[in-house]
């Protein structure tokens, strides 16, 4: 079912253009309760590779998730023609997430007293998880003519659904632009998200990618494998598919992983990895210890437009440090994506320390937000002006110090030496 649309019409270009005034186009967005409500094909042109697109959001419907998350799928339409969609979900935020670390445990300290002022109900334009906030249009149609028509329509839904917020969620560099455009209008405040992790230009070979990193940088991984091979023989197999059984032991490695993250936005579930095994683009690195067979590492991939990306992993961090599983995972990751044709990589959001070690470039992403409350978003706007990513996560934290120095260095190097008297 749909709901009433919001439609809105497309400014005119001024006459002194240098091309000649178009036609001024019509846009509507209606939202569906279910990505299926939208055609396969309409979203495989909308979300090409690498975006998740409908296999994603179906791995979330059908993974029993409602009491985290309400999804909504904005069927954006010109003069009445399907042009684009817009991928939107709603749910209680805990404001420890977002806030500086400075002003986090006063949120949890009142949290306490009134429980509901720990949560704001808010509406995301994005997903959970995903690798950035992709709002899906059809070729020839611009996200800067459609903005204005989908804003319109997100403060129609979000005062619909009661929610205090909205937060167009992880918006790409290039996308931003757009956003600038309405910020002041819209009284959209911008603040940094946490940057995706990628390697630009992957080699076609494990050996090729080495290359890529510094001596010292590759110094430390080769020791580190190294290292790992002395203490833990494994053997590595790549399933699509899991049996239930697989799936139990991904899952319970998985949970491992979860409760050792610092960052939580989202709680995951067995039904939601059974979704995203569905499509044949999903495959997963399974690391057994050889002696006996048990899993001890785990890493869920997929590959699509010649890039691979691994989302989710698993560590028996039981075994120990020294054991560098998260680098044994890396290392059969590139072996599998080079063996794919992969020329790029992704890697997602946090656990930056060994990301950056293993040659990744941080990509940054940005959240645009509002409260519907005039004087909270003066002070929410205010708030954001202190997240920065070093007050996201403590590894982001040593890598700006670090980017500081660094370049502090480099001035301090190519300053001219004083002239002698």
């Amino acid at each position: 079912m749909s709901d009433a649309a919001v439609s809105t019409s497309a400014p005119q270009t001024s006459p002194n253009a240098e091309h000649a005034l178009p036609d001024a186009a019509s846009w509507t967005v209606t939202w569906e309760t279910t990505a299926d409500a939208i055609a396969p094909e309409f979203w495989a042109r909308c979300f090409p590779p690498p975006n998740e697109g409908l296999w994603w959001y179906r791995a979330f419907e059908t993974a029993d998730l409602q009491d985290q998350f309400t999804f909504f799928y904005g069927a954006i339409r010109r003069d009445g023609e399907l042009a684009g969609i817009a991928p939107a979900f709603a749910m209680n935020l805990g404001l420890e997430i977002v806030l500086p670390d400075e002003i986090a445990p006063l949120a949890l300290w009142i949290g306490r007293t009134f429980p509901s002022l720990r949560y704001q109900r808010t509406l995301f334009i994005g997903s959970p998880c995903a690798e950035e906030g992709h709002i899906g249009l059809i070729p020839g149609v611009a996200l800067a003519d459609v903005l204005p028509a989908l804003n319109a329509a997100v403060e129609a839904k979000a005062a619909e659904l009661k929610s205090h917020m909205i937060v167009w969620k992880d918006v790409p560099e290039a996308a931003a632009q757009a956003f600038d455009v309405i910020q002041k209008q819209a009284k959209l405040f911008r603040v940094p998200s946490f940057p995706g992790a990628e390697i630009h230009k992957l080699p076609g070979s494990l050996e090729g990618y080495l290359k890529l990193l510094s001596s010292p940088r590759r110094y430390k991984i080769k020791k580190k494998l190294k290292d790992s091979r002395s203490v833990l023989d494994i053997e590595t197999t790549v399933i699509q598919h899991p049996t239930a059984a697989e799936m139990a032991e991904i899952w319970a490695l998985f949970w491992q992983t979860y409760e050792k993250a610092t960052t939580r936005f989202e709680k995951l579930n067995p039904a939601f990895f059974e979704g995203l095994c569905k499509p044949d683009t999903t495959h997963i690195l399974m690391l057994r210890r050889r002696s006996d067979g048990k899993l001890v590492a785990f890493m869920l991939c997929y590959y699509e437009g010649c890039c691979a990306t691994n989302k989710f992993i698993g560590i028996d961090y039981a075994l120990g440090d020294k054991t560098y599983l998260y680098f044994r995972l890396f290392e059969e990751f590139i072996v599998w994506a080079t063996s794919m044709g992969a020329t790029w990589c992704r890697s997602g959001q946090t656990g930056y320390q060994a990301k950056l070690e293993l040659g990744h470039t941080l990509v940054p992403l940005y959240n645009f937000a509002r409260n519907r409350n005039g004087v909270m978003n003066w002070i929410s706007a205010l708030v954001g002006k202190s997240i920065t990513w070093s007050s996201l996560d403590p590894d982001l934290k040593l890598y700006v110090a670090a980017e500081q120095r660094r370049a502090k260095e480099t001035a301090e190097a190519s300053k001219p030496a004083p002239k002698k008297a």
